[in-house]
């Protein structure tokens, strides 16, 4: 292994009966397509050669090889792959995006993969995945060559459902790092969630109750997830209770999605416009439609005499 500066020479023992060396210069030693960055098709006669300054970046390994080509086919040097290190000054790779899943999708499965686009002189990629969004302590990461652009998360990593994540991707040379931004999804089997009330239209100091079901990315009913609560927005007015009858009120205001619905049971005595929102575990928000809610009848007590009583005030 030796350190060159570009253009970097390099040379190889000549061959016989050879009609032409095909040089190749790659980023991994695999020397796919993908990580090919220079090939040069030389004469019989030729054992050597510089690769010019702008094909090649400073600060990066680089493998090469030499194949002797003939009628008869082809033979690669029997010390196949050499390496070699340009020590010219360079630059921290250049900016890339996430792709998918897009920022904030849901409905994924447990083992997603993930996408972003080419980094500009890029020697790695590392991917962080947490469940936290400041990403400082990773459930798990990896890394994959230059040119590899997405990653498949296993099932080791232990992802749970309708949990929310949060993924990025830096890309290396050995002049420093660039990160993307992050961005994040939620596990399925839930993509969505309607809310169905009984009534839209009520009169104050009645109950309603709303019907949430869970649906999942082909938009079919999810029939089969782990139980979770659903958690409904506290407001004047608002009473959640357990039952139809409004006999035992919920005070967390959480209710079980199990099997792809819940049903949310509510008292309210404030009239005028009113919106319920439900929150999953994952963050994710869905109001219901407005309810308007009408005020009450006036009572009138009826009192001795000619007078009454109408709203604790008493008439003429």
């Amino acid at each position: 292994m030796d350190v060159f500066s570009a253009p970097v020479p390099v040379a190889w023992n000549g061959s016989s009966n050879v009609s032409s060396y095909i040089l190749e210069v790659a980023k991994e030693d695999d020397f796919s397509p993908a990580n090919m960055v220079y090939s040069a098709t030389l004469g019989p006669n030729t054992t050597s050669h510089s690769v010019t300054y702008g094909t090649l970046w400073g600060g990066i390994w680089y493998y090469w090889r030499v194949k002797a080509v003939n009628a008869y086919g082809t033979t690669v040097s029997s010390n196949d792959p050499s390496c070699f290190y340009t020590s010219v000054g360079g630059t921290v790779p250049g900016a890339f995006n996430l792709a998918t899943p897009i920022d904030n999708d849901s409905g994924l499965s447990l083992t997603p993969e993930l996408n972003w686009t080419n980094a500009p002189k890029e020697t790695k990629y590392i991917i962080y995945l947490d469940n936290d969004s400041n990403l400082s302590s990773p459930i798990y990461t990896d890394t994959t060559r230059p040119g590899e652009l997405d990653i498949q998360i296993p099932a080791s990593a232990g992802l749970t459902e309708t949990t929310r994540y949060y993924w990025k991707v830096d890309a290396y040379n050995p002049f420093g790092a660039k990160p993307s931004s992050p961005y994040s999804f939620v596990t399925g089997p839930v993509k969505y969630y309607t809310i169905t009330p009984t009534a839209t239209t009520i009169t104050a100091g009645n109950g309603v109750t709303m019907t949430i079901t869970a649906y999942n990315s082909n938009n079919a009913l999810v029939t089969s997830h782990s139980p979770f609560t659903l958690t409904m927005n506290s407001g004047t007015g608002l009473t959640y209770y357990t039952n139809s009858s409004l006999s035992t009120i919920n005070p967390t205001n959480t209710y079980t999605m199990t099997n792809g619905t819940t049903t949310v049971y509510v008292k309210i005595t404030l009239a005028g416009s009113m919106v319920l929102t439900a929150t999953d575990r994952a963050g994710r928000t869905k109001a219901s439609p407005a309810l308007t809610v009408n005020a009450g009848p006036v009572a009138t007590v009826v009192a001795s005499g000619s007078s009454s009583i109408n709203s604790g005030i008493q008439s003429a």
